[in-house]
C-alpha cells in the first residue's frame, strides 16, 4: 500500500513538473510559430504587391496614396541609397470597436519604384492566432485536469482492491493456523494410541511431515505477504555480528550433523539502521541454505564489513541457475524439507531496504552477497 501511494506521489509530482514547464514551452512555442507563419504570409503580399506595382505606368505618383489599404501603407523615402532590409516587429493596438487591445504584427522594407524611394510597412493582425493559442493551451490544462482525476479515480480502485486482496491474504493465513494446529495435535494423540502396526506408524509420521510442510510453508507465505505489504517499518541500529552469531548458534546441530567448517571474519564491529526481525531472517535463510546445499564434511565462509555480508559454502560441482534462482517455488535439490521460499525471501528483504543481492560460483564454491 504505502509503495502503491509512494508511485501515485511520484507520478502526480512528475506531471505537475511537467504541466509547470511544458505549459509555458508550448506557448512560447506556438507564439514563435505563428509568427513564423505571419512573417512568411507578409513576405508573399510583399512579394505579390511589388510584382503588381511594377506593372504599373511609369508616371504613377507612389506618394498619392496608390494602392493604400489598411493592411499596406506605402511612404515617400528621399534617401534613395539607404538600404534597408526586411525588418519584423510586433505593435499593440488597442481597437475600440470590439474593446480590446490587438497584436499587430508588421513588415517594414525599402524599395525603389520607378526612381524613387519608397517605405513600405505591411501589417496583419495576430488575433485570430492569439485566440486559437489561448484554446489550445485551455484544452490541453483541460486534459491535464482530466489526467489527474483520471488518475485520482484509478488510486481510488487499486486501493480498494489491493486492500481486499491482503484483508483476504491475512485472512486466509491467519483461518490456517488453526486446523493446522489442530491436525499436528490429532497426530500427536494419534501416535500415542496403540497398538499401532508399523505400517500405520509410519503413514501417521508421513501426515506429521507433511503437516510441518503446510505449517512452514504457510508462516513463509504470510511472511512474504509482510514484506511485499511493507508492514515492517520499526528500525533500528542492529549488531550484525551478534545476529550472525545468534544464528550460527541456532543452527549448531545442523552444521555438526554435516561435519561443515564454518570460518566467519569480521574486523570490528558492524552495524546498521534497519529492522532486526527482517535482518535475522535473511541471515538465517543465508545459513541455512548454506548449510543445506552443502556436502558432508564441506566448509562455510562467512565474511562480514561495513558494506556488504558474504556467505559463500561448497556444493554441487556446477553454479546454479540464476535465471530462476530468485523465483518462487524454485530450488535445486529434492530435499523434501526444502519449501522453495528462502532465496525469494532473502530477495525480497533486500528490494525492501535497498540493498543488491548478487549470486557467483567458482571452483565448486557457491557465494551470495548482500551489499548495503
Amino acid at each position: 500500500m504505502r509503495l502503491l501511494r509512494r508511485t501515485i506521489r511520484l507520478y502526480s509530482i512528475l506531471s505537475f513538473c511537467i504541466l509547470l514547464i511544458g505549459i509555458p514551452f508550448f506557448y512560447v512555442l506556438l507564439q514563435f510559430v505563428v509568427k513564423e507563419e505571419v512573417d512568411e504570409q507578409l513576405l508573399v503580399i510583399k512579394s505579390q504587391m511589388l510584382q503588381r506595382i511594377s506593372q504599373k505606368t511609369a508616371d504613377v505618383d507612389m506618394s498619392q496614396g496608390n494602392f493604400m489599404n489598411h493592411d499596406i501603407r506605402i511612404e515617400p523615402n528621399i534617401d534613395l541609397n539607404t538600404k534597408v532590409g526586411d525588418s519584423f516587429f510586433t505593435v499593440d493596438k488597442y481597437d475600440s470597436v470590439v474593446d480590446e487591445t490587438m497584436s499587430i504584427r508588421s513588415l517594414r522594407t525599402n524599395a525603389v519604384i520607378n526612381g524613387r524611394g519608397y517605405r513600405i510597412t505591411l501589417t496583419a493582425p495576430m488575433v485570430d492566432h492569439n485566440d486559437l493559442i489561448q484554446i489550445i493551451l485551455l484544452v490541453q490544462i483541460v486534459l491535464l485536469f482530466l489526467l489527474f482525476i483520471g488518475l485520482w479515480v484509478i488510486n481510488k480502485s487499486v486501493s480498494a482492491t489491493y486492500l481486499l486482496q491482503k484483508e483476504f491474504t491475512e485472512n486466509a493465513a491467519h483461518e490456517m493456523q488453526t486446523p493446522l494446529a489442530v491436525f499436528q495435535s490429532k497426530l500427536e494423540l494419534l501416535m500415542q494410541t496403540s497398538p499401532l502396526t508399523d505400517k500405520q506408524a509410519d503413514l501417521i509420521g508421513k501426515m506429521a511431515d507433511a503437516g510441518q510442510r503446510m505449517n512452514k510453508l504457510n508462516k513463509a507465505l504470510i511472511l512474504l505477504t509482510r514484506i511485499q505489504n511493507q508492514q515492517f517499518t520499526d528500525r533500528e541500529t542492529v549488531d550484525l555480528g551478534q545476529v550472525m552469531s545468534d544464528m550460527l548458534v541456532q543452527y549448531e546441530d545442523a552444521i555438526t550433523e554435516k561435519k561443515l567448517t564454518v570460518s566467519v571474519t569480521k574486523n570490528h564491529i558492524v552495524k546498521a539502521h534497519t529492522n532486526k526481525a527482517l535482518m535475522e531472517i535473511l541471515i538465517g535463510n543465508l545459513l541455512s541454505n548454506a548449510i543445506r546445499y552443502n556436502i558432508a564434511g564441506g566448509f562455510i565462509n562467512i565474511r562480514l564489513n561495513d558494506r556488504e555480508l558474504t556467505v559463500e559454502n561448497s556444493g554441487a560441482s556446477s553454479a546454479l541457475n540464476t535465471v530462476r534462482l530468485f523465483q518462487r517455488f524454485q530450488k535445486e535439490s529434492t530435499d523434501n524439507t526444502s519449501l522453495g521460499l528462502g532465496l525469494e525471501i532473502i530477495d525480497k528483504i533486500c528490494t525492501l531496504n535497498h540493498y543488491s543481492l548478487k549470486y557467483q560460483y567458482d571452483a565448486a564454491t557457491h557465494r551470495f552477497i548482500v551489499h548495503w
